[in-house]
């Protein structure tokens, strides 16, 4: 960012309600629940970036 490589996309209030967002119960990690509906989503045929690609 320092030297203009990447740039950000502008975010609105609209932007952040389309967020999905994850209810956590105490004790339980939120990257933990956050990897498992990953896996859902492989298993169902959603493609997935590989990692460094984008």
């Amino acid at each position: 960012m320092a030297r203009g490589v990447i740039r950000l996309k502008t975010t609105t209030t609209n932007d952040l309600d389309r967020l999905p967002r994850y209810d956590v119960p105490a004790g339980v990690s939120p990257l933990d629940l956050l990897l498992a509906d990953r896996r859902a989503s492989e298993t169902v045929g959603l493609p997935v970036a590989a990692p460094g690609a984008g």
